[in-house]
């Protein structure tokens, strides 16, 4: 158990293992809304994916087969693959599938914490953070994390903290950005950062909300 984030309750901390991840990642990417992924100090809970399939998937990196620079995606479930955008982002995806298949959900954005949400969240102020490359300046990632184990790592973690948003507000799924290719896959997945702010200061009390 962890103490925090239930107005002064305990709470549920979930550890995952890797059968959570090993779905095609169309069925991953919305189980990873409300988890928080911690980076010692940080921590940011999940509000907005896109799922990236393999071989099925045009606009997949994993689409045309293993490379140096996609090969973590064909890693273990539960794998983080950091690839980098316009030459100056570090972007966060985590691995799905099986070993070999290929497949990744990217977090696009999420409600962020100067501070690790399992310490309790007593005085921690949120903010939101929108778009991939703003997610991983947040975390600090950078291109040695690719091919991290989330699962077995001293520097990140993923952690199931019982935030069920699915009670508060419905994930909204739509098309993917800034993509040329199955553009019209509604495989990006949203919840309101706004509500879910709500729903985390109600629930653990937190004051001075920046949005």
């Amino acid at each position: 158990m962890c103490y925090g984030l239930a107005c002064g309750d305990y709470m549920t901390c979930k550890k995952l293992d890797r059968e959570y991840f090993q779905d095609h990642a169309l069925l991953v990417a919305p189980k990873l809304l409300g988890l928080v992924i911690i980076n010692q100090a940080k921590s940011l809970v999940i509000t907005e994916v896109e799922a990236y399939g393999g071989f099925d998937d045009q606009a997949s990196h994993a689409y045309r087969g293993i490379s140096k620079r996609n090969r973590s995606m064909f890693c273990q479930p539960g794998t983080l693959y950091v690839y980098l955008s316009y030459g100056i982002h570090c972007c966060i995806n985590i691995v799905t599938e099986r070993i070999g298949t290929g497949g990744a959900v990217l977090i696009r954005g999420g409600i962020a914490f100067e501070g690790d949400l399992r310490d309790g969240g007593e005085g921690l102020l949120p903010f939101i953070v929108s778009g991939p490359g703003r997610v991983g300046r947040f975390l600090d990632v950078g291109l040695d994390d690719d091919g991290l184990d989330l699962l077995d790592s001293d520097r990140f973690r993923i952690v199931d903290l019982g935030f069920e948003f699915g009670t508060f507000t419905l994930p909204n799924s739509t098309e993917r950005v800034g993509i040329s290719k199955a553009a019209d896959l509604p495989w990006r997945f949203i919840i309101d950062n706004k509500q879910a702010i709500k729903l985390l200061s109600d629930r653990a009390k937190l004051s001075g909300v920046k949005l």
